[in-house]
């Protein structure tokens, strides 16, 4: 619900600007939700570049890269993560974050494939990070957070051509108490509907269950929320 309703408040800020474009650019924001803006930053995004870096806007921040074949043609495409902040030093604050995939052409030029500005966390911090990375021809976005009370999820996603989307195929949350190492660990098959859940104390897995419940859409990488999914 949240990866919509994020994409139906620029169309109806736009209507309210009463636009010709259909849609409002990030400089015709001023100084209104910077949350906003920055989503607006990415819908400016270039279709094709030969350096993906042109991906990343002027005003964001390029963390994390990983280089990869993600549509099976054997080239490098690139996922890019990104963040967008206000600002300096001590004072900044992240407003936005977002994972950019682009493929690669024989040619040597990239075009944007997909744009998930919900499932990388925003509130990172000291104490937490975000990865990209590409593992076996599938799109893997890393969250991890927290203190004594440490939290880590794994989003994978693998692009389908018959949509022309990446679709969430699996989803690994651990939680764990850094003292007592007593936790829990949930992963989740979007394919099968396979759910197992495992208990753990002293660091050791205790017991195990197992479900099955095919979800019954796909869960698009642009629609994806990072701690959604298993609720």
């Amino acid at each position: 619900m949240k990866g919509l309703l994020k994409r139906i408040a620029p169309l109806l800020l736009s209507l309210l600007l009463g636009l010709s474009t259909g849609y409002a650019r990030a400089e015709d924001l001023g100084e209104c939700d910077l949350g906003l803006k920055a989503y607006y930053e990415l819908m400016d995004l270039p279709e094709k570049s030969a350096d993906y870096k042109a991906f990343v806007p002027p005003s964001w921040k390029l963390e994390d890269t990983a280089l990869g074949d993600l549509n099976k043609d054997g080239l490098a495409d690139v996922a890019l993560l990104m963040s967008r902040s206000e600002g300096s030093g001590c004072f900044a604050e992240d407003v936005a974050r977002a994972v950019v995939v682009a493929f690669r052409d024989r040619q040597g030029l990239y075009h944007k494939a997909a744009i998930g500005d919900a499932v990388p966390r925003l509130d990172c911090s000291m104490m937490s990070n975000v990865n990209v990375l590409i593992e076996r021809g599938s799109l893997l976005v890393v969250n991890q957070w927290g203190e004594r009370d440490y939290t880590e999820e794994k989003l994978r996603f693998r692009y389908e051509p018959k949509l022309k989307h990446f679709v969430m195929i699996g989803q690994d949350r651990s939680r764990v108490d850094r003292l007592t190492m007593n936790g829990r660990e949930e992963s989740l098959n979007l394919i099968t509907g396979d759910r197992i859940f495992e208990l753990i104390k002293d660091g050791d897995v205790v017991s195990s269950s197992k479900t099955r419940n095919r979800p019954k859409r796909p869960v698009l990488l642009e629609a994806a929320v990072v701690e959604e999914v298993f609720e």
